[in-house]
């Protein structure tokens, strides 16, 4: 768990113990500076609680808004027109180089 702090430059800001004499609870920060104040309060049985004040000011992503077609507004007798024109040129393209392919067979 050092090396894992130390690689990803991480400091353990708890300094007192929670349970007896031992360090059992951490947090870790990349950002030491941000932690406000760290506080050992009576728990549970033998185990005390971390209690923390992070200065943090969080921000709100905020997403572009979406395109929402309608479709029951679309000109439907346009759309089958122009795909009858798209159809018709695939196809005489397709001819076209069908024919050119027959030319070049012996």
């Amino acid at each position: 768990m050092l090396d894992i702090a130390n690689e990803h430059n991480l400091h353990q800001v708890v300094s007192s113990p929670t349970r007896g004499d031992n360090i059992l609870d951490l947090l870790f920060t990349n950002i030491p500076t941000l932690v406000q104040s760290v506080n050992i309060l009576p728990g549970l049985a033998d185990h005390d609680i971390v209690s923390t004040e992070i200065l943090t000011s969080p921000q709100r992503v905020k997403l572009p808004r979406r395109r929402v077609f309608l479709y029951k507004k679309g000109n439907f007798d346009l759309i089958n027109d122009d795909l009858k024109l798209y159809m018709n040129s695939i196809s005489s393209e397709m001819l076209v180089s069908m024919s050119k392919l027959n030319k070049l067979a012996p």
